[in-house]
């Protein structure tokens, strides 16, 4: 059995509360003890002191304190260990994270240094802007802003507006908002800011303002400022939002020094900001810039068709990350908020939807062409279903399942455009399967040839390293195992070795140790994530059971695929009953009916509609087999009789075979009726429809007896 580690760590700490546990030593004391232990092998009571530390309920800011006076090498040590080690320093990292955030935006405090800065006293005011631009940064940016509007104070304005230069880019997308203001003055203090700071994110805020503002002394300061980043006088604003906006869209537009957690607007007269994870700043910075472009052009097709991508690319970053992190509380808020998100690119229309497919496709963006494909979902107008044929052709295969699944589920039979192709690419995608994989790090060749035929088993790709170099040579050109299995009798190298390179190279990888050692379980205790204990040998089911075991899930992204193979079977079977021709996806569906019943069952059922007496040896063996579900043996019996109702003649093997089953009183009697019902939609000989009457009855009489 696998000994799996790694409790929560709200478990860890109600654990040590209830104990009692209290720290008795200064935290960064305790803290330190902790990371000598780990340095000096001593790892697991390293944890303990992690864990005492932690049920002392270390406050942000002590975590703040502690994350700021400890090396980045410390925390990617701790972060390297995995398990328990790892949640901890997340975990204290993350208290550092918030105590950081809330201490950025204290208004009092950021009042408090603008006072100092706007101060006659030199030495003050220096001390003041230095730490409101390291400590607070785009958060002052409001408070200098109310200086910088009031024409009373003109003194104090030319400090506020040196504080800005001081905090540089990150008062760009504040004072980019506050150019909506109504205020001439603050609008003009604005646009000068924006000038000096030199930032190529205001070009297209200072070309609307250079084009439309009403005030002369405002369109200088902005020509002044285009000209000073390279910007050709006269260059329409429309275009560089549009430009701006896909370099957002794209990902290419942020510097990362430049990503934020917060956009700024201007409401009701001030600047307001709001939360976004870092991972959507971005797509933020696209939609605000798509909604200028379309609200300055609103007749641009182009525009209309970048909005609805915009939109839509957070949508899929949204999906993404919910499902990869589900533990993420805001990404699951979002997740369950994205049909609001959708709703804009609906507004947008059917043909700019449509539009928006084409544009994605040609800018690579494929998480965006899918989502804009099932937002036309089943209302193809000519325009969607032209853009959705197009799409068919798509060097992504998601593209093109994508496609093939809206088409062949937004129309039915005869009104299904390229169904031929259709057909085609969801036998592709009923062969996508999400497939997991293991390294098996071991010399003995038993293991290498058990590793080989867990390999055969469907799901999982099994490689071997007969050596720890190998491994760590395989590891370096391959490091996306989901688990790496590590020997305790490596010979070359030591297993911590292999295990420490795995922690740091790809912390999301899980790791078993092989042994048939007690006491090595117990050495490794902490270091891994299981053991696999071997008494005698080791068989390829229980490698894969426990592989499976300790890497729960399988990423989204993979897992995916298996979404895909069901939603194209049921399609198939759709298009199968509304007359549609799906012979050529037979074989492909045919070859799934090992796998789940997701997946199998409605490819036995499309077989069905759709095969031919080439098939039905695999499906009545699965029928006579004892492999598949029962659930799998009634759809596979079905879909014989479907098979068999088009043929002209009935094999005397699958006559036979199934005979014998539908006799057999102890099967179950919905599979016993399932055959006798489709063995008589064949083309039977007088002799053997007798037989099958006789079976009919045995059926009868069976369930009056089990009833």
């Amino acid at each position: 059995m696998a000994k799996l580690f790694g409790k929560t760590l709200l478990s860890l700490v109600a654990a040590c509360v209830a104990h009692g546990v209290t720290l008795a030593q200064d935290l960064d004391q305790s803290f330190r003890e902790a990371v000598r232990m780990y340095r000096t092998d001593r790892s697991a009571e390293g944890l303990e002191k992690l864990k005492e530390l932690v049920g002392s309920g270390p406050s942000q800011e002590q975590a703040f304190e502690l994350v700021k006076a400890t090396d980045a090498a410390v925390w990617q040590l701790l972060l390297s260990q995995g398990g328990d080690t790892e949640q901890i320093a997340r975990h204290l990292m993350g208290l550092a994270t918030m105590a950081r955030k809330q201490m950025s935006r204290d208004d009092a405090a950021i009042r408090g240094l603008i006072g100092g800065a706007t101060s006659d006293e030199s030495v003050e005011r220096r001390k003041a802007v230095a730490q409101l631009a390291a400590d607070h940064g785009e958060f002052a940016v409001p408070a200098l802003l109310e200086i910088l509007g009031d024409a009373d104070q003109s003194k104090a304005a030319d400090r506020a507006m040196l504080t800005i230069f001081n905090i540089g880019r990150p008062a760009v997308m504040p004072l980019i908002a506050a150019l909506k203001s109504d205020n001439a003055l603050l609008r003009r203090n604005c646009a000068a800011a924006l000038v000096e700071i030199a930032d190529r994110r205001a070009a297209a805020p200072l070309a609307w303002l250079a084009a439309t503002d009403t005030n002369e002394a405002i369109r200088d300061v902005a020509e002044r400022g285009l000209a000073r980043l390279g910007v050709t006088r006269g260059t329409s604003a429309v275009e560089l939002f549009q430009k701006d906006a896909e370099a957002y869209l794209s990902g290419v537009g942020v510097r990362e020094g430049d990503r934020s957690e917060v956009v700024w607007t201007w409401k009701d007269g001030k600047l307001a900001h709001a939360d976004v994870p870092a991972s959507l700043y971005s797509f933020e910075l696209a939609k605000a810039w798509a909604h200028d472009a379309v609200r300055l052009d609103p007749a641009n097709e182009a525009n209309k068709s970048l909005l609805a991508r915009s939109y839509l690319a957070q949508v899929a970053a949204i999906k993404q990350s919910a499902a990869a992190n589900p533990d993420d509380t805001v990404m699951q808020e979002l997740a369950n908020a994205e049909g609001r998100l959708k709703l804009v690119a609906a507004a947008m229309g059917e043909d700019v939807i449509a539009r928006a497919v084409a544009d994605s496709i040609a800018q690579s963006q494929s998480a965006v062409a899918i989502e804009a494909i099932e937002a036309l979902g089943g209302t193809q107008g000519a325009a969607g279903n032209a853009a959705l044929v197009a799409a068919l052709d798509d060097v992504d295969a998601n593209v093109r399942y994508a496609a093939a699944l809206a088409l062949s589920q937004g129309n039915s039979g005869a009104e299904i455009p390229s169904a031929a192709k259709v057909v085609g690419v969801l036998a592709q995608a009923v062969a996508e399967e999400a497939i997991r994989s293991v390294l098996v790090v071991d010399a003995n060749p038993v293991t290498q040839k058990v590793a080989r035929e867990a390999s055969a088993r469907r799901g999982i790709s099994v490689a071997e390293a007969s050596s720890g170099k190998g491994a760590i040579a395989d590891f370096y050109s391959f490091p996306r195992y989901d688990v790496v299995v590590v020997s305790d009798t490596l010979r070359d190298i030591l297993p911590e070795d292999v295990i420490s390179l795995i922690r740091s190279r790809a912390p999301a990888t899980k790791v078993l140790l092989l042994t048939q050692s007690d006491e090595s379980a117990a050495r490794f205790e902490g270091k891994v994530d299981g053991v696999i204990k071997v008494e005698g040998s080791l068989a390829a089911d229980a490698l894969v059971a426990q592989a499976n075991e300790v890497a729960g899930e399988i990423d989204a992204r993979r897992a995916g695929a298996n979404k895909v193979a069901i939603a194209a079977a049921h399609s198939i079977v759709k298009l199968a009953r509304e007359k549609v021709n799906v012979m050529a996806a037979a074989d492909s569906l045919a070859a799934q009916l090992d796998r789940d019943d997701a997946v199998a069952i409605p490819a036995a059922t499309a077989l069905g509609e759709g095969g031919t007496l080439e098939h039905v040896a695999k499906l009545a063996a699965l029928v006579t087999g004892e492999s598949g579900s029962e659930g799998l043996r009634v759809a596979a019996a079905e879909a014989v009789g479907g098979i068999l109702a088009r043929s002209n003649a009935v094999p005397d093997a699958v006559f036979d075979g199934l005979l014998a089953i539908a006799r057999n009183e102890e099967a179950p009697l919905a599979l016993r009726s399932a055959i006798v019902s489709s063995l008589g939609r064949g083309k039977l000989a007088p002799g053997a429809r007798s037989q099958l009457a006789a079976a009919l009855a045995m059926v009868a009489q069976a369930g009056g007896g089990e009833g």
